[in-house]
């Protein structure tokens, strides 16, 4: 799932591979569109079957149950990551699973790292992969 999709490109990277979905959620209502129009236009290159991009709030989409990885590249300012990452834990305590966060977030955003429900995994100098104890 990538938060903040813009035009869809993760989106596409990722139906490349057998994800059993891959879902882009974006607020804006043009760069939405741009996304719809990419991922019809690479329909043969998709290896997942379920490619979905929708324009909504990501703090109004739920999170799909089972295994979950989130990609984040600086979608929202910090306190709305904060609240997001909230939405997040609170989907995790409803229905724990595997899940994994692919980040990266403003310089200085140090929020995923106080997320003591979730350890680091690898890291890089501007991105982090974060997953579930």
């Amino acid at each position: 799932m990538d938060i903040g999709s813009g035009k869809g490109a993760v989106v596409l990277y990722a139906s490349e591979y057998p994800f059993r979905a891959v879902i882009g959620v974006e607020a804006s209502p043009e760069l939405h569109q741009t996304a719809l129009a990419n991922v019809a236009r690479s329909a043969e290159r998709q290896c997942c079957d379920k490619v979905t991009a929708v324009c909504a709030d990501a703090l109004q989409w739920p999170l799909p149950a089972g295994p979950t990885m989130l990609y984040l590249y600086n979608p929202f300012p910090p306190t709305v990551t904060a609240r997001f990452l909230g939405q997040v834990r609170e989907s995790f305590v409803t229905d724990p699973r595997p899940l994994r966060i692919m980040a990266r977030l403003a310089p200085g955003d140090q929020q995923l790292e106080d997320q003591t429900w979730l350890t680091l995994r690898a890291c890089g100098r501007t991105w982090a992969i974060y997953e579930t104890s």
